[in-house]
């Protein structure tokens, strides 16, 4: 790579960066909704509701019916729409299929902190297989620090997918629009 390519790069991901830390990026839930898997897991309950004009969050309440072991596979893939149209893009940054006690292990850890402002009776990361339980969604609002400053701006759309049997038993999909403060 020539130099001049180099410094082009550079230059973009300062811009970017500093755009991030002048402007503040911000996040908003647009929607969510259960596709299916009701059965297993409710959680058609929960709800975006808008707090300020800059600010959505999530409450409502999932079900969880039965106990979940790790031949549940669980998955996050991420849609982009860079120009905010609904027409998603497949982005190449997910969370690969996981069996749900080693994603509550390995993964879950790391978003505990940010989930526990909000979000109440989750489960503990050592338990497997996950016991029926009942978790309580009470205005969580996502931490900047979860967003990687890489992250382009624009609408998400973000699936999570959990499979038994390779067949999908339960499909969620939440909608986001990740944006600066100069965008408003």
């Amino acid at each position: 790579m020539d130099l001049h390519l180099k410094v082009s790069l550079l230059l973009l991901l300062l811009q970017f960066n500093l755009l991030t830390i002048v402007f503040g990026l911000h996040f908003m839930y647009e929607h969510f909704r259960q596709i299916n898997g009701t059965e297993l897991a409710d959680a058609r309950s929960l709800r975006i509701r808008k707090l300020n004009r800059t600010t959505s969050a999530m409450n409502g309440t999932v079900y969880f019916k039965v106990p979940f072991d790790n031949s549940c596979k669980v998955a996050i893939n991420l849609f982009h729409s860079s120009l905010g149209n609904n027409q998603f893009n497949y982005y190449p940054m997910k969370i690969p299929s996981i069996g749900m006690c080693d994603f509550v292990r390995d993964v879950y850890p790391t978003y505990y902190p940010y989930l526990k402002e909000g979000v109440f009776n989750c489960p503990p990361t050592a338990e497997c297989p996950l016991s029926p339980r009942d978790v309580y969604v009470r205005d969580y609002v996502v931490s900047q620090k979860l967003i990687p400053p890489f992250v382009p701006k624009g609408l998400w759309l973000v699936r999570l997918t959990v499979k038994r049997n390779d067949e999908a038993v339960i499909v969620t999909e939440t909608m986001s629009k990740l944006y600066l403060d100069h965008d408003w």
